[in-house]
Order: structure tokens, then C-alpha cells, then sequence
């Protein structure tokens, strides 16, 4: 899982970094003696290292507190965490006792000297982001017993659904560390100032703390994976280029056919109804699209039997068009050749077009076709379409490898993500369009150029 900083955001605070890591298997406690002892080790310590009086003008807090003046929000009443948690401890107060993983983090953020968050993973959803809060969107901190409007200056951390933090001080309710945790997120935050090796440092004490005191271990997405199995249409080729040039033909196509039967139909209506069309039955995983043309004209108003003729025309008119238009995104061979060179074998699993042969003529103009190890094209290679794992899985065979050395890139929730998903592999979305429905991916990015930051 990755972090993913607005541009906005980044403008507007050049050298802002923040990580995020994932610890798996935790068992968390109410308190634990061993840990109550390391936690007076490490009390004893900042009293050593610091002053009350001077705790503020430590290059580290000058740098948080800078942020937060720049975002707003005042830190003499709501200071940086670790500041705070630093504070409380040469105030000669007691660290609070919330559950051994949260201790464990704290004393990591103490002892570090960097604002870290926590959240329980099965709450997340997608990736994170980090960005300006919209002015109006409503936010629940722990122990808050209501949501507070936010004004839209503050750094907010979302997931693909909600907020989860205020940044870098303050966590939700809905997603903080509980005794029943098994999976947590850690966000180790950084501000302008402070530089990505101490983020690193403090990433690799609050794991270590956390599985010396509650179990479970780090664990790396991409880690053992030795093939990337990619989706074509609206992954790697401009499937709404072409989708538009293909509508806009069959569009004029239909119009005169349906004149020709004496329907007086306009082109915006048949387009509307064709775009709608065209999504209803990519959902309902049904590609031949000799077996579309008939119903949608009956949903125009036509009575009768369609000629073969037309279905075939109306066909080839669709695919021709949408092939010469639908041209490989910029990032895509670049993509490619980078996971080349970097090792991996690539491969291709993408859908039949509904007839035997369209799918592989469309595959020979591409220039990129010739980096990928293994081709399979379900509904023609395998009895089933995606989202079945049978596809998925006969391109693993072929390779020779097993399903959890795979990683799957596509775009459609409901076909790629969910079948890579029940094939045993990890699921990587390319976000072009939001689908409304589907399974949530592993990891969810913008741009195909986002894969050379996880690879």
C-alpha cells in the first residue's frame, strides 16, 4: 500500500513526505509488564536528551510546528504528537496506557521524534491519500464525540471512501487500533524539513517495537512477485478513445438503418442509449457484439429480426474504428520495458471480443505485444471469461509459476480485480473511471507510471 501526495498539496509544501507500512499478524494486549519497563528505559531517556523549556525549538519540532502554522492550525493548542507526547513526559506525566500496539508506537515516535499514526488495515479501503481537506467534509478523531467541519486548509489522509486522519496529529474513530486488530497500518508523517531518512529510521523502529511486543511481522505487497499479468483494454490501450470513435460510427450507422425501417430516431438518443449499453453489457461480461445489436435497436423501438448482414456490419464497423483509435497510453511501453529490465516476466490476460480472432488482430498492431512472455485470451484460451481465476491461472501455468508469485494490473473492479482476487494473486487497479461496484484491489493507483514507485 503507498501514500499518494495531492500536487496541490506538494506546491504548496515542497519537500512534504510521509510512508506507510503494514505489520500483519499482531496480537494485541491491554498492557504488557515487559513493556511498561522498556517504557520507563525510554522515559528516562528524552528526560535526559530534553528541556521543556527549549523542547519546542529542536529542529524537528520547529519543523512540524512550521507546518502547522502554514496549514492554519496553531500548535501552542494543538501541538505535533510527538511533541506532545514528549512534553507530557518531562511534565513529569504518566504515558497513557491504551493497548500494547499503541504504546509500542508511542515509545517509537518518542524515541524517533517523528508523528506517527496508526489505523487497523481492515477498515481501509484502496490507497491513501494525502491532501487539502474540502471545505465542509466532516471528520470523527478518536474520542470525539461528534464530527467536526473541517474549513478545507487542513492536510486530511483519505482512503478511497472516508477521512482517516487529520494530518499529522489526529486519527478516526472508525478506523483506530483495537485489542481485536490482527492487521495494522502505520503512518510514519513527515513535514518540510524533515528529510526521508529519518521517516525511514522511524518506519523501521515503530515495526520493530510493535512486532517485539505484539507479534506479526512487516510485510511487503510485491514482495515474491516475479510476474505482472496485465489487462488490455482501458489498461494499457485508450479503451474510451476508442469506445468514442466506435460509438460515434455505429451511432450514424444505426441512425440509418433505423430510418431505412422507418423509425425517426435522433443521434443524441441513440448515442446515450449505446454508451449505457455498452457499459451494461461489459458488467454483465458479455462481449459478442452480434448479439448486442439486435437488442439494443429493439430498445430503440425496432420490431422485427435483424439481419445477419447488419449485426456483421455493424460488427466490424464498431472494431475497425475502435482499433485504429484506441492507441496505447503514453506510460504504458515505458511501463513495460521498466518491469523488463528490472527483471519480470510480463503477461497478457484480456477478455475475447465475442468472436474468435477479433482479439488476436487487434493484438498485432500493437508494438508492445512482443515484451510479454505469455498471451491468454479468456473465453477463447479458457472455457470462461474474467472474473473467473481460470485465466489467470492458465497464464500462471504457462510461466510455470504459482498464483501467489503473480501480481494483476487492470481496471475493472468486477472483472480483473475480482478475478485475480479468486485466482490467489495480488490485485493492482489502474483508476480510469470509478465503476461504482466491484472488489477492492490491493493496491489501487492513478497512472501506470505509479507502478515504477512499487516495483
Amino acid at each position: 500500500m503507498r501514500i499518494y501526495i495531492q500536487p496541490r498539496l506538494n506546491e504548496r509544501f515542497p519537500g512534504l513526505q510521509a510512508l506507510v507500512c503494514r505489520v500483519k499478524g499482531v496480537k494485541i494486549e491491554r498492557e504488557s509488564s515487559e513493556l511498561e519497563l522498556f517504557k520507563k528505559e525510554v522515559v528516562d531517556e528524552i528526560k535526559r536528551d530534553y528541556d521543556i523549556a527549549t523542547v519546542k525549538d529542536a529542529p524537528i519540532f520547529r519543523a512540524y510546528r512550521d507546518f502547522f502554522w502554514r496549514i492554519g492550525i496553531d500548535p501552542t493548542k494543538n501541538r505535533p504528537a510527538v511533541e506532545a507526547l514528549i512534553r507530557r513526559v518531562l511534565a513529569e506525566k504518566p504515558l497513557p496506557t491504551i493497548n500494547t500496539l499503541v504504546d509500542a508506537y508511542n515509545l517509537a515516535s518518542i524515541k524517533t521524534c517523528i508523528s506517527i499514526g496508526a489505523f487497523d488495515a481492515g477498515g481501509i479501503r484502496g490507497d491513501l491519500a494525502l491532501r487539502l481537506a474540502r471545505r465542509g467534509e466532516e471528520f470523527t478523531g478518536i474520542g470525539m464525540e461528534k464530527p467536526m467541519v473541517l474549513e478545507g486548509n487542513e492536510a486530511v489522509v483519505s482512503d478511497s471512501e472516508k477521512l482517516i486522519a487529520i494530518y499529522p496529529y489526529r486519527d478516526a474513530d472508525d478506523t483506530k487500533v483495537t485489542l481485536s486488530t490482527r492487521d495494522v497500518l502505520l503512518l510514519i508523517c513527515g513535514a518540510p524539513g524533515i528529510d526521508e531518512e529519518k521517516l525511514k529510521c522511524a518506519a523501521k523502529t515503530t515495526v520493530d517495537y510493535i512486532t517485539r511486543f505484539c507479534g506479526g511481522g512487516e510485510i511487503d505487497l510485491m514482495r515474491g512477485i516475479k510476474v505482472v499479468l496485465f489487462d488490455l483494454d482501458e489498461t494499457l490501450i485508450d479503451a474510451p478513445a476508442g469506445l468514442d470513435a466506435a460509438h460515434r460510427a455505429v451511432t450514424r450507422r444505426l441512425r440509418d438503418y433505423l430510418r431505412e425501417s422507418g423509425i425517426d430516431a435522433d443521434e443524441t438518443t441513440i448515442r446515450l442509449k449505446l454508451d449505457d449499453f455498452d457499459d451494461r453489457m461489459n458488467m454483465e461480461t458479455k462481449y459478442d457484439r452480434d448479439e448486442w445489436w439486435p437488442v439494443l435497436l429493439s430498445e430503440l423501438g425496432f420490431k422485427g429480426k435483424v439481419p445477419r448482414r447488419i449485426t456483421e456490419e455493424l460488427t466490424g464497423l464498431y472494431w475497425d474504428t475502435y482499433s485504429r483509435a484506441s492507441k496505447p497510453y503514453p506510460d504504458a511501453e515505458p511501463t513495460l520495458n521498466y518491469l523488463k529490465q528490472k527483471g519480470y516476466k510480463l503477461g497478457l490476460v484480456t477478455d475475447t471480443d465475442g468472436k474468435p480472432g477479433i482479439k488476436d488482430k487487434r493484438l498485432k498492431h500493437l508494438d508492445f505485444i512482443r515484451m510479454f512472455d505469455v498471451v491468454v485470451v479468456s473465453g477463447e484460451d479458457t472455457a470462461q471469461t474474467k472474473p473467473s481465476p481460470e485465466p489467470f491461472l492458465l497464464a500462471a501455468s504457462k510461466l510455470g509459476l504459482n498464483a501467489e508469485e503473480c501480481a494483476v494490473v487492470g481496471d475493472k473492479p468486477f472483472t480483473d480485480i475480482k478475478g485475480a482476487k479468486a485466482a490467489g494473486m495480488r490485485a493492482i487497479r489502474v483508476k480510469r473511471r470509478d465503476w461504482g461496484t466491484g472488489e477492492p484491489a490491493d493496491l489501487v493507483v492513478d497512472s501506470l507510471a505509479e507502478l515504477l514507485k512499487i516495483f
